[in-house]
């Protein structure tokens, strides 16, 4: 099983009915969740083995000792239980993306392929090229991966390696689509992404859809994309007040470099989206709606909004509890209440009402004129008044079809 934080606590049950129907069954666990709270993950009953670190090479071990020719004591990043005590051992280095088998999709429901895209509907599936992140936002945990290799490098496919592996899954499951999950896409060179580009072109050509910072947009990057058919560039944003967003998001693009990104993807037709958190500590008001300003002066086609959430091994976690913001008692077996639309810290500023009308009426602020604004703020409040000018503003947002333009 490898699990996120937010699915720790489903995991561990369904692991435990797994254990109940056949004790023999041995049970390894993986994932982000272990890099934050290892000793709660191997401590539970239903698990045998835990992998700290990136699993690839540390599976394939564990199955070839389990077969006999190997001991998994000599495992590097495998912890696990012996005699009644905790076996431990840390990675040592990341694993060798060129040596890595491809991807294997054959167990997965024929379903999780057809997936919706900006009214179209594809078989899509999901890959990296890259791993890692340069940046250190507070909320993120890369932190605590590098801190287990000791190493903040960025890593990337090999270009033939990774389009031989595109090749084998487009063939295998006749995809169309193709939905790359790096942290940043476009943390290559321009060297690099030229010649990826060429080869992408001639050997797969498929629309996809990426994620990038606004510091690594450039023309030629972007020029690139559109070549090789790139339908969607997702940005991450979190807030518009540049102050806050580097001070307490430790996030340094500007709001110059903001706009430049949005305003060059753009000229070259590519739907965009931006990533906005609501609920970080000492938020107010004021600074969602310059969020809201700078969305509109954008024109991001789709601003795409939620709360954060404090994970547990991420420094926003840590400046909550320190000013008794968050309260770690509505977290069971390690695993966060988490849902996109709830506000999981508490604001002195904000009430938990206010912050559930503007949540919903957000896209209505972004998208609609300005003179709109008196109306969009009754529609905030959950009653029969406020229900009735959502209505009819959701309505009118629906009736415009403003999925991915504005009104203003």
């Amino acid at each position: 099983l490898s699990i996120f934080s937010q699915e720790y606590s489903l995991g561990m049950y369904l692991l435990k009915i797994a254990k109940e129907i056949n004790p023999d069954i041995l049970i390894v666990v993986g994932g982000i969740h272990c890099y934050v709270a290892p000793e709660s993950v191997i401590n539970s009953k239903a698990v045998d083995f835990m992998c700290l670190g990136e699993g690839e090479v540390v599976f394939e071990k564990l199955l070839k000792s389990l077969e006999g020719s190997a001991s998994y004591a000599e495992i590097k990043g495998l912890w696990f239980k012996k005699d009644g005590k905790i076996m431990k051992s840390l990675q040592d280095k990341y694993v060798d993306l060129n040596k890595i088998p491809f991807l294997d999709y054959s167990e997965y429901d024929e379903r999780q392929f057809i997936r919706p895209f900006n009214g179209k509907v594809y078989r899509s599936a999901d890959i990296s090229l890259t791993r890692g992140c340069f940046e250190r936002c507070i909320y993120c945990l890369h932190d605590k991966i590098y801190q287990t290799y000791n190493s903040c490098n960025i890593r990337k496919y090999g270009i033939d390696r990774f389009i031989a592996e595109l090749e084998y899954l487009t063939k295998k499951h006749q995809l169309d689509f193709i939905r790359f999950q790096d942290s940043s896409f476009l943390n290559v060179s321009e060297e690099y992404l030229t010649e990826f580009s060429k080869k992408y072109i001639d050997k797969i050509s498929l629309p996809f859809v990426i994620d990038s910072t606004p510091q690594s947009i450039t023309y030629n990057k972007i020029k690139c994309l559109k070549k090789m058919n790139c339908e969607s560039i997702s940005i991450g944003i979190e807030t518009g007040n540049e102050f806050y967003r580097k001070k307490y998001l430790n996030k340094m693009a500007t709001n110059e470099q903001i706009l430049n990104a949005y305003k060059i993807i753009h000229k070259f037709g590519i739907r965009t989206v931006g990533f906005i958190l609501l609920g970080f500590p000492f938020e107010t008001r004021d600074l969602i709606f310059e969020t809201i300003k700078l969305i509109r002066e954008t024109r991001v086609c789709v601003p795409n909004v939620g709360f954060v959430y404090p994970f547990k091994g991420s420094k926003l976690r840590e400046i909550v509890i320190k000013n008794k913001l968050f309260d770690e008692s509505i977290e069971t077996n390690n695993s966060p209440q988490y849902s996109r639309n709830c506000l999981a810290i508490r604001n002195p500023n904000i009430s938990k009402d206010e912050y559930k009308g503007i949540y919903r009426t957000f896209l209505l602020y972004c998208k609609l004129p300005e003179r709109y604004y008196p109306d969009i703020k009754i529609a905030e409040k959950f009653d029969t008044k406020g229900n009735k000018m959502y209505k009819k503003l959701r309505d009118l947002y629906v009736g415009k079809k403003l999925y991915n333009e504005y009104l203003c």
